[in-house]
């Protein structure tokens, strides 16, 4: 083995203990409750927030059952609460992993894990990583946006065990699907805060109105282009850009965006109907060919690529002439 190599996996090690025994010193604030101690459960709240989008936050959900399909002592739970509740927009499909919150020991009685995903750390190291910095007289509860299981197919098989749409959530996507051919590709655009109009971290701004219409020009170009040489009738666009959005629905009459405001999971905004994003991911997945624009200083959203290992579609990247 590579001393570089031999590097990251002695220091990942170190920087997840060292989070995770951060994360410990919250729980003593909580008082103890009586709890399963075999429960593994999956954290998305305000104790060990990962600043990731929808799509990272759900990997992290169904690498936990996937540990628990390793370690079958463990049953695996769900506590999905920030900045939505998960169970507003999905709901158990073959397996129940509902939990009531009184059932959740915040004291010395969980053992809180914090992974951060590291593409350098071997996948499947991530199953022993857990085993040695758990307690099995203990609850684990996990945060995590790491991938632990080492194939995209497992994926569609694990979201499928766990999760649908709820009644509500699916009348929406049917609604939408109604408005969509039978015959339709998916187009993404990620530009993060390029156009000015999308709130996320201190990424970049184009300077000028002059190099925002010519991103938004060329992004026209490659979804005329895409719909003049394929069969489809519909291209659903997503995008993170509201004003990209409404320019290409006002453009082409062949094209389909779902209605509703685009924000990003790590705004934090509570109270918000994120269900746009939720539909985006499902209906993504139903295309009939998945298409991502790279290139510039577009962002390769791991969003389509995500949505397509849902149904075990390969996504196709299309490079922007920029």
């Amino acid at each position: 083995m590579k001393i570089k190599s031999l590097k990251v996996l002695l220091l990942i090690p170190i920087k997840s203990f060292i989070h995770s025994r951060l994360l410990q010193l919250l729980y003593y604030r909580y008082r103890q409750t009586n709890s399963n101690s075999n429960y593994f459960i999956s954290m998305v709240d305000e104790r060990g927030i990962y600043d990731v989008g929808l799509a990272d936050k759900i990997k992290g959900l169904l690498s936990g059952f996937y540990y628990c399909e390793y370690d079958k002592k463990r049953i695996f739970k769900i506590h999905f609460t920030h900045p939505f509740i998960l169970s507003d927009y999905l709901m158990p499909n073959h397996y129940n992993w509902k939990i009531d919150e009184e059932e959740i020991a915040y004291n010395q009685s969980a053992v809180p894990i914090k992974l951060s995903f590291d593409k350098r750390f071997p996948r499947l190291k991530y199953l022993s990583l857990i085993k040695r910095l758990s307690n099995d007289k203990k609850q684990i509860h996990c945060y995590t946006n790491a991938a632990f299981y080492d194939h995209p197919k497992e994926i569609g098989r694990l979201f499928n065990i766990l999760f649908k749409p709820t009644l509500e959530l699916d009348a929406k996507i049917n609604q939408c699907r109604n408005n969509l051919s039978e015959c339709y590709c998916s187009i993404t655009f990620r530009f993060q805060q390029l156009l000015g109009d999308f709130n996320e971290g201190n990424y970049p701004v184009l300077e000028s109105e002059n190099e925002k219409k010519r991103y938004i020009d060329e992004s026209l170009i490659i979804i005329e282009n895409l719909y003049n040489t394929n069969k489809y009738t519909k291209i659903l666009v997503t995008a993170d850009s509201s004003r990209f959005l409404e320019v290409a629905n006002k453009t082409f009459d062949f094209v389909y965006v779902i209605p509703g405001i685009v924000k990003h999971p790590l705004s934090n905004i509570r109270n918000f109907d994120y269900s746009k994003s939720f539909i985006d991911l499902f209906l993504i997945s139903e295309a009939q060919e998945i298409f991502r624009v790279v290139g510039g200083k577009l962002y390769a959203s791991g969003f389509p690529l995500f949505a397509a290992s849902m149904k075990g579609k390969v996504m196709k990247d299309i490079e922007i002439n920029l």
